[in-house]
């Protein structure tokens, strides 16, 4: 991930700009006075969790630079909100497919769990090593505003991103951090590999450090994709 300046994130070039917004049910009545006709989409919908759809994230489609604005102002002001930006050239249903491919995965002896890549503090330990060319292909960036729980302490929140990148496949192997597929019985779905789980276990333990709080039993990992 890359430290970037808010005025660099925008509509470049044929692409267009969306914002994934957690806990829906606490900013869609915000979001209304801001907007009066908002074009949003539930991320949980068509998804296992489509009973907790209103309370999980909204994937919003920005119209311009000037929704971008208010946003960021109430990233800044909100320090409860997460808040992502994706930048890509995709059509809205393939920008949510891709995103709902990923809300559930599965990580050691075939464990499923909720993957909270959308909260600003999970995204801020996971992606501090990838790139979108094997996460999200077709994304060209992806933003939040957040940080780790150590550097919110010495600097508080900032902007990050993590962008499209060409890469040789011959150069990446199995132990690469990498979102890979595997076949669960009669279930595919996407797995996080060793790498990524040392990030979110790392996050776990500076919560811990930071918070003085009880670190959570290795039998209560999935508490690592969830709130």
């Amino acid at each position: 991930m890359t430290p970037v300046d808010f005025n660099t994130i925008g509509f470049h070039s044929n692409e267009k700009c969306w914002a994934v917004i957690d806990a829906a049910n606490n900013y869609l009545p915000w979001l209304y006075q801001n907007d009066p006709a908002p074009n949003y989409e539930y991320l949980f919908d068509d998804t296992e969790l489509i009973e907790a759809m209103q309370v999980g994230p909204i994937v919003l489609a920005l119209k311009n630079d000037a929704d971008l604005l208010w946003l960021n102002e109430k990233a800044q002001s909100d320090d409860k909100m997460s808040l992502m930006i994706i930048s890509s050239s995709l059509t809205t249903e393939q920008v949510l497919a891709k995103l709902r491919e990923y809300v559930i995965v599965t990580f050691g002896e075939n464990k499923k769990g909720i993957f909270r890549y959308f909260d600003k503090r999970v995204a801020s330990y996971f992606f501090q090593n990838e790139t979108l060319t094997h996460l999200f292909p077709g994304f060209s960036a992806l933003y939040w505003y957040g940080n780790t729980y150590v550097q919110q302490q010495k600097e508080g929140h900032r902007w990050w991103g993590v962008f499209h990148q060409h890469e040789d496949a011959s150069v990446l192997s199995s132990n690469d951090s990498v979102l890979n597929k595997s076949v669960l019985e009669s279930d595919q779905s996407v797995r996080l590999n060793q790498v990524q789980m040392q990030r979110l276990n790392q996050m776990q333990q500076e919560k811990q450090q930071v918070l003085q709080q009880v670190t959570a039993p290795e039998s209560l990992i999935p508490s690592v994709f969830s709130q």
